[in-house]
């Protein structure tokens, strides 16, 4: 998901085609984690075990 530094929130499920914006995702989100920077390779490995990083 592109994010755009004009967004004030989060858009989880929506693409972008050449026709604009609208491509919505179909079906249920089970989880979402949004991270203030990029993830360090070593913590890659524990995403989704409840470890905090």
């Amino acid at each position: 998901m592109a994010m755009r530094k004009y967004r004030k929130y989060l858009q989880v499920g929506r693409g972008h085609t050449a026709a604009g914006w609208g491509e919505y995702l179909h079906g249920a989100v089970d989880e979402v984690q949004t991270f203030a920077g990029a993830v360090a390779d070593r913590d890659i490995a524990f995403l989704g075990t409840g470890v905090d990083l």
